[in-house]
């Protein structure tokens, strides 16, 4: 496919919006990258001429029993509809699937695809290992470039909580009682408890590095993305979709307007189950977050706590603002205005949530899943972060906090 691509003159187009600048910008890509061990395992020699691939893995329902797991990968200096940045490459019917084996092999698999990708030439042997049998397609195309001396190398693994925890097996998560791979955060009470959002939690302060969870993690629940050059579990990015526009913001929304409605008009006016709705319309979220906040302001003097709604909303909006506004790369001052609105934001939802706790409907639901995930999307002090490094904005719609 890539090769096909490039043969059309259409590798560029599918790499970058900036096709006259490819290069440029995976150069700068790396740089900016280039304190991470996942980029130092990759030892790049061309870093101008090697595009970085990201992979994308979900499970998708096919009619009302059936379900799917497909995996695709784009560039990350694309920024666009799935149609146009992604190429898919396989799927897997749910039914089929032999857990944990099936998505292991299929880990394999994508790590022989990357060694291949990242030389920039024709295979000589099959995944399998064995040489291509003489005379055939494969071996005469063995060694030639396939991109006109351009490479791919990894450079990270996105998908949704469900394919993070199944596809790497992951011995700490949501489902666990320690919950990160990054930190000692547990659901257990005590020192680590996860619900702490303060910026000196204790689990804050600890950090394990790739290998130290590797260390900690049995071998049968090692993640077979190992196979694949450059990954590490800092490498599983986290999904602002899954998280905000299909998560946390489909429980604030309603819980604003509802809020702001029931006290005006008292119980006969509700948005039930309005948040079930929204799961399933990103977008449609994504431009509710702005046009709550113009509704929070304008009616803020009409009821009691009206101002301080006007405010939550405003933190809530300013975060998605602060990203859509951005170039290529988020400055600085970006960034660190990012981190502290979004800190802003979790303290002021969860006060308003304690308030409404004693209220015979509690509109303001706090998910505790998301919650935790988005105190590390806006931590700047999260473990593993790149504080010090200036973030690209297409990896921060994907890690946010997880690169700040």
């Amino acid at each position: 496919m890539l090769n096909w691509l490039h043969v059309h003159d259409k590798l560029f187009s599918w790499a970058s919006n900036n096709t006259d600048k490819v290069s440029q910008e995976a150069k700068e890509y790396w740089d900016r990258l280039s304190g991470e061990e996942s980029v130092q395992m990759l030892q790049l020699e061309e870093p101008e001429r090697t595009l970085p691939v990201y992979w994308h893995a979900d499970g998708v329902r096919v009619y009302k029993q059936q379900k799917c797991w497909i995996y695709s990968f784009g560039c990350a200096l694309k920024k666009g509809p799935s149609l146009s940045s992604k190429l898919f490459m396989l799927l897997v019917r749910e039914n089929l699937v032999w857990k944990p084996f099936t998505h292991d092999r299929i880990a394999e698999l994508i790590g022989w695809i990357q060694g291949v990708l990242q030389r920039g030439v024709f295979p000589e042997h099959d995944f399998e290992g064995n040489a291509w049998p003489r005379g055939s397609p494969e071996a005469e195309k063995a060694n030639r470039p396939f991109a006109g001396g351009y490479k791919l190398a990894f450079s990270g693994f996105k998908g949704d909580w469900e394919a993070r925890v199944l596809l790497h097996k992951l011995p700490r998560s949501y489902n666990h009682n320690y919950i990160c791979e990054h930190c000692p955060a547990s659901k257990l009470s005590g020192a680590f408890n996860y619900r702490n959002f303060a910026p000196d939690a204790p689990y804050l302060q600890a950090q394990f590095t790739h290998n130290q969870y590797l260390l900690m993690t049995p071998p049968e629940l090692r993640s077979s993305w190992t196979h694949v050059p450059g990954w590490t579990k800092d490498r599983n990015l986290e999904d602002l979709l899954h998280v905000l526009h299909q998560g946390v913001a489909c429980c604030v929304i309603p819980a604003l307007v509802c809020a702001h409605l029931e006290e005006k008009f008292g119980d006969a006016l509700t948005l039930k189950k309005l948040d079930e709705e929204l799961q399933g319309s990103a977008y449609t979220v994504k431009m509710m977050m702005y046009w709550v906040h113009a509704f929070m302001s304008d009616v803020a003097q009409e009821t009691a706590g009206g101002p301080e709604r006007a405010r939550l909303s405003y933190a809530f909006a300013q975060v998605q603002w602060c990203f859509d506004s951005s170039g290529p790369w988020l400055s600085d001052f970006v960034r660190d205005r990012s981190v502290k609105l979004g800190w802003a934001f979790l303290m002021m939802y969860q006060c308003m949530s304690a308030g409404n706790m004693t209220s015979a409907k509690r509109n303001f639901k706090i998910d505790e899943d998301l919650m935790k995930q988005l105190g590390h999307i806006a931590s700047s002090t999260h473990p593993n972060t790149m504080d010090s490094v200036t973030c690209n904005r297409y990896r921060a719609l994907l890690e946010y906090g997880g690169i700040f």
